[in-house]
């Protein structure tokens, strides 16, 4: 598992690389925006020490899933076996759980047991935690242990990190092509995705990792983009369905047109886009709880109101054209 390192990552790739576990006692909180090596960073950490007892690696929406399952099934004694007798806990993601009142309670009595044993919990998070989200009790045992932040790359950076990754790839590009990816891209992770769908491409066209071909890529992506189900593009779309600003979609307005607009809209996204209620909440500045109870209300409308079937199949029936178009 590769890792490059810069001055964006320097303090947190020391952290983890020297760590020795019979030193530390507080948590540890890496956090950073995405695609900056959190993930990667924290696997490594569990790939250096699996194969001793109690390590255990997983997400917060696993762990949140895994508690839901365990409640059910009534068998919570071999869940907190598992997670509360952990030496090494490793929690990925963890804004995830925000709004999870149960798991919330569930992850802090893990967080004392493995503590009271001098075990150590390391987890990542976007950013430092909104104690809205995850709660005070939550938020203040990952804030009392040691914060470890990840910038996100400047520009020189990205740029080195290209060069970096076409070495270890043995590719031959273009010279100009990592400085347009450095300005092109927010961090490594975008970086990586890029290259691999221009080398994609480059192959289909059978030509070399040109500049030239690069430029004729990048204008296929743009074009692309736009037609796309992400959750901007099916807000752009729901509004001009409906002849409402996507502003007022996303805001505060109780009005019923926007009220439907705003349904449509998170049922579209959860539907077309597959994200998560926690990542539609965020979209629209609303709790995960609101976002499934407005796809709840428009799987009930899906059934039995002809508008909100007429819009959704509009809504979809845009993006199926634009996938055709993309193909022919």
């Amino acid at each position: 598992m590769n890792w490059f390192t810069c001055d964006s990552n320097i303090q947190a790739t020391d952290t983890i690389h020297g760590l020795q576990l019979h030193d530390r006692k507080k948590p540890i909180l890496i956090y950073g925006p995405a695609g900056v090596g959190k993930t990667t960073l924290l696997r490594r950490l569990y790939f250096k020490y699996k194969k001793r007892n109690g390590v255990v690696w997983t997400t917060a929406d696993h762990f949140a899933r895994s508690f839901a399952a365990a409640v059910h099934k009534r068998n919570l004694e071999e869940f907190r076996r598992t997670y509360r007798t952990a030496n090494l806990l490793i929690i990925d993601d963890l804004q995830n759980i925000g709004g999870k009142r149960a798991t919330t309670e569930e992850l802090i009595h893990t967080y004392e047991q493995i503590t009271q044993k001098e075990g150590l919990i390391v987890v990542s998070i976007p950013a430092l935690p909104d104690r809205k989200i995850l709660g005070q009790k939550l938020s203040s045992f990952v804030l009392g242990g040691e914060t470890i932040p990840i910038y996100a790359p400047v520009r020189s950076e990205m740029t080195q990190f290209v060069g970096y990754y076409t070495a270890r790839r043995k590719l031959v590009l273009d010279e100009k092509i990592p400085e347009e990816l450095g300005c092109l891209c927010r961090n490594f992770k975008e970086v990586v995705q890029k290259l691999e769908r221009f080398i994609q491409f480059a192959e289909a066209e059978n030509e070399a990792l040109s500049y030239a071909g690069f430029e004729r890529f990048c204008s296929r992506e743009t074009a692309l983009q736009f037609n796309q189900p992400t959750p901007e593009n099916v807000l752009r779309v729901t509004g001009e369905t409906l002849g409402i600003p996507v502003s007022e979609i996303l805001g505060n307005k109780r009005s019923r047109p926007v009220v439907e607009a705003r349904r449509l809209a998170v049922f579209s996204i959860r539907e077309l886009c597959q994200n998560s209620y926690n990542e539609i909440g965020k979209i629209f500045h609303r709790n995960h709880s609101s976002m499934i109870l407005l796809c709840r209300q428009a799987k009930e409308m899906r059934q039995k109101n002809q508008w909100f079937q007429e819009n959704l199949i509009k809504i979809d029936q845009w993006f199926r054209e634009r996938k055709q178009e993309n193909y022919s």
